[in-house]
């Protein structure tokens, strides 16, 4: 019918989206130490990345490390 190979990853992609979809939901409702709303929890998310990040090359600049390592460390090289 057409859908032999290209049909089951079809659906194994849609599998996996929605699975992705739904822990990144559960994460950002109730994996944050409280119940909040999903667009409230995903900007906590995305503000602690920032902010993990920042603190990464803050501690780079305090010990020296040569910048380079930063953009490796971004895969920015």
């Amino acid at each position: 019918m057409g859908l032999e190979k290209g049909g089951q990853r079809s659906a194994t992609a849609f599998i996996r989206l929605w699975t992705l979809l739904a822990w990144t939901h559960l994460y950002c409702t109730t994996g944050l130490g409280q119940f909040c709303l999903f667009g409230d929890g995903l900007r906590a998310v995305r503000k602690q990345v920032q902010i993990d990040r920042l603190q990464f090359v803050y501690e780079c600049a305090q010990k020296g490390l040569p910048f380079a390592v930063v953009r490796e460390h971004f895969k920015l090289a």
